[in-house]
């Protein structure tokens, strides 16, 4: 960071980020937010067991297809499992 302080509120959303800023990040542990959290599945961790990282934004990303033009390219929809099928 190009500053002498550390800003209030960061955001550390994934394992290198918390290499590299998880120094800087309080310990989340008994907090009031992390009360809040449902799982903590996504939630991440430093080195020491430090909760530096709330777990708040997932993504997912699917493959839509037409099952139509797929058998029309002379496929079948069923014995396609990923992209290099």
């Amino acid at each position: 960071m190009d500053k002498s302080e550390p800003p209030t509120l960061f955001v550390i959303g994934n394992q290198a980020a918390v290499k590299t800023w998880g120094d800087y990040a309080i310990d989340l542990t008994g907090t009031k937010i992390a009360a809040e959290g449902n799982t903590d599945d996504f939630n991440l961790y430093g080195a020491d067991g430090k909760f530096v990282s709330q777990g708040y934004c997932y993504e997912c990303f699917g493959v839509i297809a037409n099952p139509d033009l797929i058998s029309k390219a002379g496929h079948d929809i069923n014995q396609i499992h990923q992209f290099s099928d």
